[in-house]
């Protein structure tokens, strides 16, 4: 289950993920209830959805995806267009996690 977006705050992607979770934390809470997303796929969709809800303020704020280590296999090529490049004023980006390539 998604949570509003916090301007600013990224999301993650990981190998120990689920696309059911909010993507908000970067590993798995102890309980497993949430953490991260397991595809690049989810995070796009996520930030798209979030972009169009007014319920989200300032929709010129950063979106980052951090994707954390490992090899992520795509079961179908990922596409991004216009929408998924942000504003100049709110750039949408996608990065290796710190540390990590």
């Amino acid at each position: 289950m998604a949570e509003e977006a916090t301007p600013g705050a990224p999301w993650f992607v990981a190998m120990d993920g689920r696309d059911g979770w909010s993507g908000r934390l970067a590993e798995p809470n102890p309980a497993g209830t949430d953490g991260p997303f397991a595809t690049l796929k989810r995070a796009r969709d996520e930030i798209r959805v979030q972009s169009l809800s007014p319920a989200n303020g300032d929709a010129a704020a950063d979106r980052t995806v951090l994707v954390r280590r490992g090899v992520h296999f795509l079961d179908e090529p990922l596409t991004f267009g216009p929408e998924d490049s942000g504003t100049v004023d709110g750039p949408i980006a996608y990065a290796a996690y710190p540390g990590k390539r």
